[in-house]
């Protein structure tokens, strides 16, 4: 029969009949039912591993492949091919398929794209078949974070602004970036050179405490391969304390002390030995470092405190300890170069002490701190008195008794002014009193 006629026939059954005589010329008519299939068969393979990529993590599971067939009967065998291996499964009566590939078949498949193949037939011996495309991205990405902070430690002044963490990654541009620090998180993009950059605001840094923090950064690529890194940084935001102790032992510098050389010393806290300290006196620096008791000391050269001018000299010093925290102070010093001076009012209005009159030596000092005790003198039988400087400069008047009168003569008083950090000056009252002998007492104030 011509394949044209056979093309004409509709589908459904065909009945073909054949006719003829028998050899006793009896009529023969023979009838066969013949079903026309004409519907098309139709096969398709789902997405793999939901979206045609298969990663790391997929490539290392087992892999579902499902499709859907058409026109084809619940049963009917479907032939797979995958990466040079054959599986084979059946229609299910929904006219689905699918089939489990173990992962062991998997870890032969390349990093690439590839496909696979599926074929089926119906009852009536109609085929059909498909391929899909997939592609194998089994490779992670990488991804990196550049030092923190220019060397990875967090000072005190850095902590105070917008610190920038910032890496580079070989996952896709436009791929999310997440960083972990302190139990929060935060977002960037890879840029098209790979690079990428956030800033973590100040005020999420002031809940660091001294120590060390690690900051996490993680990524993935399109094929959802994920990569992260941790990276150390060491937070350390207590500034040092620094202690400047007293200065040539009462913090004021006399005539003496003026010209010799000075040791300033002190100590740090929240610092390490070997932290540097910078001391500054006169216009002149000085360097040093902490011991292991953090302590600290120059010295200063005599030509140094020589050139300090009478009044307060200012002692500044400052610690940096390794995370660039810089602690400082101040300690005023008095320099006092200048002698005291002593002056006598006049003893008895003549200078001449008779026997009734008492000897009433009154003097006034300057410059001379409230407080100094003075002596005096008596000549040629010497006798000592004492007395102190008042606030205004003067000191109160001494009298000498009778008994200390006993003879005539000259009387010379003698005075010693006593300045602090024992600068001194001694002065005589010229001319000397003259005195004679009487057995009278009266009392006579000095400058009446």
């Amino acid at each position: 029969m011509p394949s044209t006629d056979v093309s004409a026939w509709p589908e459904g059954t065909v009945k073909i009949s054949v006719t003829g005589d028998s050899a006793a010329g009896n009529p023969i008519i023979i009838s066969h039912d013949v079903t026309v299939d004409l519907a098309t068969v139709a096969i398709s393979i789902n997405a793999l591993a939901t979206d045609d990529v298969i990663n790391a993590a997929e490539k290392g599971a087992d892999l579902v492949l499902s499709g859907v067939t058409t026109n084809v009967e619940a049963g009917q065998t479907v032939t797979i091919s995958l990466n040079g291996r054959i599986y084979t499964t059946t229609v299910d009566d929904s006219g689905n398929w699918t089939y489990t590939v173990p992962s062991a078949d998997l870890a032969g498949l390349k990093d690439g794209v590839a496909s696979v193949q599926v074929s089926v037939t119906n009852v009536n011996g109609n085929s059909a078949s498909a391929g899909r495309e997939y592609s194998v991205d089994a490779t992670a990405p990488s991804v990196t974070i550049n030092t923190i902070a220019t060397d990875d430690i967090l000072n005190a002044s850095e902590a105070q602004s917008d610190t920038a963490i910032s890496g580079t990654s070989t996952a896709e541009a436009g791929q999310t970036v997440t960083v972990s620090l302190n139990g929060k998180d935060y977002t960037t993009t890879v840029s098209a050179n790979g690079s990428w950059t956030l800033n973590v605001p100040a005020a999420d840094l002031a809940g660091l405490s001294d120590g060390s923090v690690t900051v996490t950064a993680s990524v993935s690529d399109k094929a959802g391969n994920p990569a992260s890194a941790d990276h150390n940084l060491t937070v350390d935001v207590t500034v040092p304390a620094v202690t400047i102790h007293t200065v040539a032992g009462d913090d004021v510098i006399n005539v003496a002390e003026h010209n010799q050389a000075q040791i300033i010393s002190g100590s740090a806290t929240g610092a390490a030995a070997g932290d540097k300290v910078t001391v500054t006196i006169g216009g002149q620096t000085y360097t040093t470092v902490l011991d292991a008791a953090g302590n600290w000391s120059v010295g200063v050269p005599a030509n140094v405190i020589s050139g300090l001018s009478d009044g307060t000299a200012t002692v500044s010093v400052s610690v940096t300890d390794a995370a660039g925290n810089t602690g400082s102070g101040t300690h005023n010093v008095t320099v006092d170069t200048g002698l005291p001076s002593v002056s006598f009012n006049a003893i008895s209005d003549d200078n001449v002490l008779n026997a009734v009159e008492k000897v009433r030596i009154c003097a006034s000092a300057a410059p001379a701190p409230t407080g100094r005790r003075h002596r005096g003198g008596r000549d040629p039988q010497r006798q000592n008195y004492t007395a102190t400087t008042a606030a205004d400069g003067t000191e109160p008047d001494r009298s000498g008794s009778g008994s200390d009168r006993s003879r005539s003569g000259q009387l010379h008083p003698e005075r010693d002014g006593h300045q602090r950090r024992g600068q001194q000056r001694e002065q005589h009252r010229e001319p000397a009193c003259r005195y004679r002998a009487a057995n009278r007492h009266h009392q006579h104030h000095c400058g009446r």
